[in-house]
């Protein structure tokens, strides 16, 4: 009798949008926002220019290399609702993030609350010991700069107007295969 191998554990990808999907050049969410209110008076090119291309590639290539559950801790969770997520994602070639996001989809911030505390938060309710990565910026990830998922190496803080590209695929890669453990000096 054969004795089947056990597939790898799914690991999580919480995901901000502004300066890792979004320069907000352009546009940024509030357009996002009208164009999927306001179909008619949409800019022809907004979903095509709403998201950094080589944010796109690169987020494509880590869902269909990973597979992660996907948790938004974007800003953008204070104006769109889930359904209005996929609509974007859908559009914006993003597919798979539309299809991956976990059934607790989202990690908001309450008003006056850091990131760092959201995703902790969401991680005590909802973390099962899958491995994670943490994909943010340096502004609005600012409470996340040397914290303990950083110090694990399950999180990347992008630069403004760069944003998610190849050349974090690697680490990003790295943190969704390898589970996370927080460190024991934590």
């Amino acid at each position: 009798m054969q004795v089947a191998e056990a597939l790898p554990q799914r690991g999580l990808l919480l995901l901000d949008i502004d300066d890792v999907l979004c320069m907000s050049q352009p546009f940024g969410g509030y357009h996002a926002r009208g164009a999927l209110w306001r179909p008619g008076d949409e800019s022809k090119d907004i979903w095509e220019k709403l998201f950094h291309p080589k944010a796109v590639t690169a987020t494509q290539e880590l869902m269909r290399e990973c597979r992660p559950r996907v948790v938004l801790t974007t800003s953008w969770l204070s104006i769109l609702e889930r359904q209005h997520f996929v609509e974007v994602f859908l559009r914006t070639g993003l597919e798979a993030v539309a299809e991956a996001l976990h059934e607790h989809w989202d990690a908001p911030a309450d008003l006056g609350e850091s990131r760092h505390t959201a995703i902790s938060n969401w991680l005590k309710a909802h973390h099962r010991g899958e491995p994670l990565l943490i994909l943010d910026d340096l502004q609005s990830g600012e409470s996340l700069v040397e914290s303990e998922w950083d110090a694990a190496g399950h999180q990347i803080l992008c630069e403004p107007e760069r944003g998610f590209h190849a050349g974090l695929l690697p680490k990003a890669m790295q943190a969704l295969r390898t589970p996370y453990v927080k460190p024991a000096w934590w």
